[in-house]
This record gives C-alpha cells, structure tokens and sequence, in this order.
C-alpha cells in the first residue's frame, strides 16, 4: 500500500480537533476504506506522531493496529508545516 500524505493531513487534523484526550475510534474518511485508514495510523505511530495503544500479532510483537489517543509533540509540529492544502 501506498503511502498517503493528505489522508496522513486529515488523520492529524482529525485528532488535532478532536476535544479529549481519550481512545477514539477514528470516523470514515470520503474516499478512504478503512484498511487504508488503519495502516496510515500504523504508520502515524512509526513515526511518533501519535500516543496510541499498540495491538500486536499473536505470534510477534509486530504492531498490526493501533488505539489511537492524540497527538504528540512531533505530531502537533509535522501538523504545523502540512496544515495548509498542497504543503
């Protein structure tokens, strides 16, 4: 899969605006299927862009999915620099 950078905007947004600190399940996104939507908050977490709580594979400690919470300080600064549509 593909990385993409504006469904990576809208997730930050999404938890920029999102009013407490507490476990959310993220909403549908327009033109996104919610596997794409997973695996870009995989990746959120690779990154450090997000506190979460990891779900691992039974088999390994290979993090398969993510309970996604809010932003971190590096999240909150990536946001500031790609905030704005076409950055």
């Amino acid at each position: 899969m593909k990385r993409d950078l504006e469904l990576i905007r809208k997730l930050l947004i999404f938890f920029e605006e999102k009013k407490s600190p507490q476990q959310v399940e993220v909403q549908p996104i327009g033109g996104y299927d919610e596997l794409a939507i997973k695996y870009h908050l995989v990746l959120l977490h690779d990154a450090a862009l997000l506190r979460f709580e990891p779900v691992t594979s039974n088999t390994s400690d290979r993090v398969i999915y993510v309970l996604p919470f809010d932003l971190t300080w590096e999240g909150h600064e990536f946001l500031a620099k790609v905030k704005n549509e076409g950055v």
